[in-house]
């Protein structure tokens, strides 16, 4: 007498595969699905950005050349702080428009930074506001708190 070799019962339907009639449904299913390849990996920059970083990567190079860094001056400048946002969607003017420089690429939201200094101003946000290291937003959530205080 045989038994199913999955589930132990002795009413086999397949003698091949020594399986019930249950096991031997769940089998042949498990056959007819074809398996699934892979998906491919997320790409971590968009084919936008990475063209945009192109453009921007020497640029910042350029503008930091012998600057010193806006909140420690004895530290020479080794990064860029957007002062508003890193957008490639958004404009800050009609200047800004006509010309497609998004605001990523317009220098003049660009703080020239040392690692120190970056740090210090994306840690303490409010203090980088109130100092005019960065501008305050609408959605950075510190502020709400003071927008719908005062309503």
């Amino acid at each position: 007498m045989m038994i199913c070799k999955d589930c132990g019962s002795d009413k086999i339907e397949n003698r091949d595969q020594q399986l019930c009639a249950s096991c031997n449904k769940i089998w042949r299913k498990t056959r007819q699905v074809a398996p699934q390849e892979p998906a491919p990996p997320i790409k971590k920059r968009s084919d936008i950005m990475t063209k945009m970083m192109a453009i921007y990567r020497p640029k910042a190079a350029k503008f930091l050349v012998g600057k010193r860094c806006a909140v420690f001056p004895d530290q020479k400048a080794t990064q860029v702080h957007h002062m508003y946002t890193r957008s490639i969607d958004d404009f800050a003017d009609e200047w800004a428009v006509n010309n497609n420089i998004p605001y990523l690429l317009d220098e003049r939201f660009w703080l020239p930074t040392s690692d120190d200094g970056h740090k210090k101003i994306t840690e303490d946000s409010k203090w980088a506001w109130e100092n005019g290291f960065s501008f305050k937003r609408v959605g950075d959530k510190m502020f709400q708190k003071e927008s719908t205080a005062t309503q």
